[in-house]
C-alpha cells in the first residue's frame, strides 16, 4: 500500500513537471518493478484516488491549501527580494508578492479584489480603486 501512494505521488509529481504520460510510464513501471499496465491504471483510475491521497475531499481543505501555497510565495518572494542586489530583482520579486497577494485573496474572499471597495489604512490614507470617472475630475 506505501509503494502504491509513492508511485501515485511520483506520478502526480512527474505530471506537474511537464513529463509526458509516455514517459511517465515507462520510468515509474521500471522503478517501481511494475506493469506498465498498472501505471496506466492509475491515470485511468486518478479521479478516484487523487481526491483522497491529497486531501481534497472536504472542499475547505482545498481552499485553505491553495492559500497556503500563495502565502507560501509570497514569503518566499519577500525573503528573495530582501537578499536581492539589484532593482530590477526587487522589483520582480515585489510584483511577485502582489500577484501571490491577489491570488490568495480570491481565493479566500472570492470577487474581493475585483470589487470597488476603499481601504482605510492607518494614520487616515485611503486607497481606492480608479475609475474612469476619476479622469474628468479636477485634483484637489
Amino acid at each position: 500500500m506505501r509503494r502504491t501512494v509513492e508511485r501515485r505521488l511520483e506520478l502526480l509529481k512527474s505530471e506537474g513537471l511537464g513529463f509526458s504520460p509516455g514517459e511517465i510510464v515507462n520510468t515509474l513501471s521500471t522503478k517501481y518493478n511494475v506493469s506498465e499496465r498498472t501505471i496506466k491504471y492509475d491515470f485511468a483510475r486518478r479521479g478516484q484516488w487523487q481526491p483522497q491521497l491529497l486531501g481534497l475531499g472536504d472542499t475547505r481543505k482545498i481552499v485553505l491549501k491553495a492559500a497556503n501555497c500563495f502565502e507560501e510565495i509570497y514569503r518566499t518572494a519577500a525573503f528573495d527580494k530582501l537578499k536581492a542586489t539589484t532593482d530590477t530583482a526587487k522589483a520582480r520579486f515585489s510584483a511577485i508578492m502582489i500577484q501571490a497577494r491577489r491570488e490568495w485573496l480570491d481565493t479566500l474572499v472570492p470577487n474581493q479584489s475585483k470589487l470597488d471597495v476603499n481601504v482605510v489604512l492607518p494614520r487616515d490614507f485611503v486607497i481606492r480603486k480608479w475609475s474612469r470617472e476619476d479622469a474628468d475630475k479636477p485634483e484637489k
